[in-house]
C-alpha cells in the first residue's frame, strides 16, 4: 500500500537506489575476487568483507572471504566467517570443507611454531569434525580427503601410511587435484632428506611435484620443487638442469631461488647459463632482476679481456638490479672481485665494495673484509676504520668484529679512548651471548674475538698504568683459568 501512495518520481528513486546498491555490491565482490586470484589478499579483504556483510548467507561470498583470511593467516576468522552461510545452507559440502580447512591449517601453523601439542590436536579435532560431515555427504570430495590426510599425519605423529594411501587414491580419482600431488611431493621430499642417497625417494618426490605442475601449469613452485628433486638424483646433466630452472624462473619472476640455481651451474655449463639469463632478460615482461646476474657475467668477460674499468662498471651495477631484496650470489660475487680481482686499483675496489654495502648495509661481510683489506694490504687505516665502523653497525653483537674495530683504533690510529670502548663492547657481547673463550683459536671467530678483546684490554690498560682498573676488569670479566689472568691480578695490586 505504501508503494502505491508514493509519487512516481519517489518510487523511481527507490528503485534506482536499490539497483545502484546492488551494482556496488557486485562490484565489491568482483574486485575482491580479482584481487584474491592475484594473491593480493590484504587488498581483497575489505571488498569481500563488505560483500559478506551485505549478504552473509551467500555461500560463494563466504568461501571467497574464508580463502582470503586463510591467505592472511587469520585462521579463526576464516572458520568463523562461513558460519552464517552454513546456517542458511546446511547441506553445502564446500562450506563444511572450508571450516575444516581453517582449523587444520591453523594446526599446521601451530605445529611449525612449536605450540602446545594438546592445543594443536584440539584444532585438528575441530577440523576433523567438519571434514567428517563433508565426507558423509560426499565421500569422494578431493579437498576433504587431502585435509583428512593431514589429520592422519597430526594424529599419527608423522607421514603415516594412511596419509600416503589416501593421497595416492585422490591423485588416481582426481588427476587435477593439485594439493594431493603437492602434499605427496612434500612427503617424499622429507623422506629424501632423511636418506639423501636413496634416489628412489627423490624420484618419487619429482614424480608427484610434476603431477602438481600438470594440475596447475602456472605453478612455478611445483616445477621448482620437481627440479630440486631431479637434481638430488644426480643423474641430470648441468645443461638440462639449467633449462629446467630457466622455465621455473620464467614462471617465478623476481624470485631468487631459480636464478640462483642457474647461477650455481656456471662452472659446468657456462654457455648455457649465459644463454638462459639473456633469454630471461629479453623475454616480453622479462624479469629485471636477471640484469644483476647479466652484469656479473658481462663483468667477468670484460675482466678476462683485460678491460678492468669497464668490468668494474658492470659489476658495480649488479646489486642495484635487486633493490633492497637481498641476493647473496651478487653480494659475494662483487665482494670477491673487489677483494681478489687482479689489476684493480684501490679506487676501483672501493667502488665495488661501496656498491654492495650501500645496497645491503645490514650485512657485515663486505665492510668487515674491506676493513681487513685496507688494514693488512692497502695500509689505509682511516679507510679501514670507516669500513670497520660500518661492519660494527651491521653486526653489533659480534665480538670478532667489535674487537677488530677496536684494534684499528688501538694499534693504527692511536685513539685509545675509542679502542677501549670497542673492546669493552666486544667483551659484553660475548658475555651476553654466553660465548666460551675456551673455544678460541679454531673456527669459532666469535670466541677468538672474545679472547683477543680480553688480551687487548690488558695491553691497553697496562700500557697506561691503569692497574686498579685492570684488576677490576680482570675480576669482573676474565674467566678463571684464562692465560695470564693471575699475573694481571698481581699487576693490579
Amino acid at each position: 500500500m505504501l508503494l502505491r501512495k508514493l509519487a512516481p518520481a519517489a518510487l523511481a528513486a527507490i528503485v534506482m537506489t536499490s539497483v545502484l546498491s546492488s551494482i556496488a555490491l557486485a562490484g565489491d565482490l568482483e574486485s575482491g575476487r580479482a584481487l584474491k586470484e592475484k594473491g593480493k589478499f590484504d587488498e581483497a579483504l575489505p571488498f569481500l568483507q563488505k560483500a559478506a556483510e551485505a549478504n552473509p548467507t551467500d555461500a560463494a561470498t563466504a568461501l571467497d572471504l574464508s580463502a582470503v583470511l586463510l591467505g592472511l593467516g587469520q585462521f579463526d576468522k576464516a572458520a568463523k566467517c562461513v558460519t552464517p552461510a552454513m546456517e542458511a545452507n546446511p547441506d553445502n559440502v564446500e562450506l563444511m570443507v572450508a571450516k575444516g580447512r581453517a582449523y587444520i591449517l591453523a594446526g599446521d601453523k601451530m605445529s611449525r611454531d612449536g605450540a602446545d601439542p594438546n592445543m594443536i590436536l584440539a584444532y585438528i579435532a575441530d577440523g576433523d569434525k567438519w571434514l567428517g560431515k563433508a565426507l558423509e555427504k560426499d565421500p569422494k570430495h578431493s579437498g576433504a580427503r587431502v585435509l583428512k590426510a593431514k589429520v592422519y599425519q597430526h594424529q599419527g605423529g608423522g607421514d603415516t601410511p594412511e596419509a600416503l594411501v589416501l593421497l595416492e587414491d585422490v591423485t588416481k580419482d582426481d588427476p587435477k587435484c593439485f594439493d594431493a600431488f603437492w602434499d605427496l611431493g612434500q612427503i617424499w621430499m622429507r623422506k629424501g632428506q632423511q636418506d639423501n642417497k636413496d634416489k628412489s625417494r627423490w624420484a618419487a618426490a619429482e614424480k608427484y611435484f610434476r603431477g602438481a605442475f600438470a594440475a596447475d601449469p602456472k605453478s612455478g613452485q611445483a616445477l621448482l620443487q620437481a627440479t630440486y628433486a631431479k637434481q638430488w638424483q644426480n643423474t641430470a646433466k648441468a645443461p638440462e638442469l639449467v633449462a629446467d630452472y630457466a622455465k621455473c624462473a620464467a614462471l617465478l619472476p623476481g624470485q631468487m631461488a631459480p636464478l640462483s640455481r642457474i647461477w650455481s651451474m656456471k662452472k659446468w655449463a657456462a654457455a648455457e647459463v649465459k644463454s638462459a639469463m639473456r633469454s630471461l632478460a629479453s623475454a616480453k615482461d622479462g624479469d629485471t632482476h636477471v640484469q644483476g646476474y647479466l652484469a656479473l657475467l658481462d663483468g667477468e668477460d670484460l675482466l678476462a679481456a683485460g678491460k678492468v674499468k669497464e668490468a668494474v662498471g658492470s659489476f658495480a651495477t649488479a646489486p642495484g638490479a635487486w633493490g633492497k631484496t637481498e641476493n647473496k650470489d651478487i653480494y659475494f660475487a662483487v665482494h670477491r672481485v673487489a677483494r681478489d680481482g687482479a689489476g684493480l686499483d684501490v679506487e676501483q675496489r672501493e667502488t665495488l665494495w661501496t656498491s654492495a654495502w650501500k645496497n645491503w648495509p645490514g650485512r657485515s661481510e663486505v665492510p668487515n673484509d674491506a676493513g681487513l683489506w685496507y688494514r693488512d694490504v692497502g695500509h689505509d687505516y682511516k679507510r679501514s676504520a670507516a669500513w670497520y665502523l660500518r661492519a660494527a653497525e651491521a653486526a653489533p653483537n659480534s665480538p670478532g668484529i667489535l674487537n677488530d674495530t677496536g684494534l684499528i683504533f688501538h694499534y693504527h690510529l692511536n685513539d685509545m679512548e675509542k679502542a677501549e670502548s670497542w673492546y669493552r663492547k666486544a667483551v659484553k657481547a660475548a658475555e651476553d651471548a654466553g660465548i666460551d673463550v675456551a673455544n678460541a683459536g679454531g673456527k669459532d671467530i666469535e670466541a677468538t674475538g672474545f679472547r683477543d678483546a680480553l688480551n687487548n684490554m690488558y695491553k691497553l690498560l697496562s700500557a697506561q698504568n691503569r692497574w686498579k682498573e685492570l684488576k677490576e676488569f680482570t675480576e669482573q670479566h676474565v674467566p678463571e683459568g684464562f692465560p695470564g689472568r693471575e699475573s694481571w691480578l698481581e699487576g693490579g695490586k
